[in-house]
């Protein structure tokens, strides 16, 4: 009988470890992808390999997009690990955006939803076995669009009405009639987002299977 109690004070000490485990719900940074044909789940680890913190974890939109937001000053170098959906070879093609920011020593206007530089897609060579890392990028001046002061003014102005101060608006406006192109100040141009693509071969034809985008912040 001392057995038999010992043995079940046993199982229910493993079952409640087991449930105080499970309790913190799953790993946030290993989405899970329903409804893709092609993708069952991406593991996404920062380049030190650790996971990230929650309040900082991807987020999936829909079954084919996942977004991922950098802290000012993390690497872009981050490693994912795809676990397809079945047997399929995979590719992973990296391309980065550039956008336009107006600076006023500290705080700045980021033009994210205006003019772009997209660069051509490059593809990745895998670490391991459907396991990418992807590059940081390094460039001294980074291309964009040619554009007159008259249009960042403009751009700048549908930015700030929408905030409904006037006041500040203003400021910022008067600080955009100063740029006297993209990348003079107190204008500037910078990588505002990277861009993954995933495909896999079917039937000898590479179908887009996930994009992943990291934004990447702006400014000083």
């Amino acid at each position: 009988m001392k057995l038999f109690t010992r043995i079940l004070l046993t199982i229910c000490f493993l079952s409640l470890t087991v449930l105080a485990q499970t309790s913190e719900g799953p790993d946030p940074n290993i989405l899970q992808i329903a409804g893709n044909r092609y993708m069952k789940a991406v593991e996404i680890y920062s380049e030190d390999g650790k996971p990230r913190e929650a309040e900082m974890a991807p987020k999936l939109e829909g079954s084919r997009t996942i977004i991922i937001d950098l802290d000012l000053g993390e690497s872009e170098a981050m490693t994912f690990v795809l676990v397809p959906a079945t047997y399929y070879k995979l590719k992973v093609e990296q391309q980065y955006e550039t956008s336009l920011t107006v600076m006023a020593e500290g705080p700045h206007v980021d033009l994210t939803n205006w003019k772009h530089y997209t660069s051509p897609w490059e593809a990745l060579k895998p670490a391991k076995k459907n396991t990418f890392i992807s590059q940081p990028v390094e460039i001294e001046k980074p291309e964009f669009p040619k554009v007159v002061t008259d249009e960042i003014v403009e751009a700048v102005t549908a930015v700030v009405k929408a905030w409904g101060d006037d006041d500040a608006g203003a400021e910022w406006i008067e600080l955009a009639k100063q740029c006297k192109s993209a990348d003079e100040y107190p204008c500037a141009v910078s990588v505002n987002q990277i861009r993954l693509k995933i495909s896999a071969l079917v039937d000898g034809v590479w179908e887009e299977a996930l994009v992943i985008r990291i934004n990447v912040p702006m400014g000083c």
